[in-house]
């Protein structure tokens, strides 16, 4: 078993079970030339005969070896594997739960234990990013104690944060900014996958140049401007009933629904594209759709 870049290889045989499959198949390629030759004329002699025999009975060994190697690699890679998964369900368990622990400590280390799983099994990676969404969708609970309470765009302690948003207790601010930069760097480093912050509370999210499956940001406030420029969406793109400050898709590239609906935030959209047949629901003032090849693109509307 090898480990790439991408995460855990389980499809590649050991290179010994390769090695001795393909001697097995000279063997009985060499018994059969030696079979052919014994029936030409002028090649009856005994020895060949005899030699096609040894030949073969050689062959039968190195096949028989072959299939037992292979058997136990099989059996030990099905072990191996089965020991490998319940390790990362018991890691992935583990850091579940620290993300509700009371001490941001804590929380950030099950933060950064998802994160470095995610990097190790591909099939943890679209489950990881859900659970760090979740984490973020999650209702705040603000500290009764003022003076421990951080406000976020600089509002008073133990108020509101801009737009109305609670503060966030301490520490709190330091796993959300945390969370917010783990996605975004998985979702720059090659994967599309799909991040559902429905009502999030988002603090300077940056997501420039990432490649979503489908990004669902409904009802998201985004605190201290947001960025999606150059942001790919292969799937959903739902940018409805946002809240907070200036949201940048200037250069963003939609290949799915498109929804703009009813945002308090101001969108900026110069030069975004959205795909041939890909619909927009809903629009935003002072922007306009023009047709281009391949789709369409969003252009100032002076008028």
């Amino acid at each position: 078993m090898t480990d790439d870049i991408q995460g855990r290889d389980r499809t590649t045989l050991p290179v010994t079970a390769r090695h001795l499959a393909g001697v097995g198949a000279s063997a009985v390629a060499v018994w059969l030339v030696l079979w052919a030759l014994a029936g030409l004329p002028g090649v009856r002699g005994p020895w060949v005969a005899s030699l096609a025999v040894e030949m073969a009975e050689a062959a039968l060994v190195v096949a028989g070896v072959v299939g037992v190697v292979a058997l136990v690699v099989t059996r030990w890679r099905v072990s191996a594997r089965a020991v490998e998964d319940a390790r990362s369900g018991e890691v992935f368990a583990r850091s579940v739960e620290q993300l509700g622990h009371d001490r941001a400590a804590v929380r950030l280390g099950g933060l950064y234990a998802l994160d470095q799983l995610g990097r190790r099994d591909v099939e943890y990676r679209q489950l990881v990013v859900d659970v760090w969404c979740a984490y973020l969708r999650a209702p705040v609970e603000v500290d009764e104690a003022p003076e421990k309470a951080i406000a976020p765009m600089g509002a008073d302690a133990g108020g509101s944060g801009a737009s109305g948003v609670p503060v966030f207790p301490a520490g709190e601010r330091e796993v959300r900014l945390s969370a917010q930069r783990l996605i975004a760097e998985r979702l720059r480093g090659g994967d599309a996958l799909d991040v559902d912050l429905t009502g999030a509370v988002l603090l300077y999210p940056d997501f420039d140049g990432c490649r979503f499956g489908r990004g669902v940001f409904t009802g998201a406030t985004m605190l201290g401007g947001a960025g999606f420029s150059g942001a790919v969406f292969e799937g959903e793109a739902a940018f409805s009933s946002v809240e907070g400050d200036v949201v940048r898709l200037d250069g963003a590239r939609f290949a799915g629904t498109v929804f703009l609906w009813g945002n308090g935030a101001e969108l900026e959209l110069d030069d975004a594209v959205v795909g041939a047949g890909a619909p927009v629901v809903g629009e935003v003032a002072g922007w306009a759709l023009v047709e281009r090849a391949g789709g369409k693109v969003f252009v100032r509307d002076d008028g």
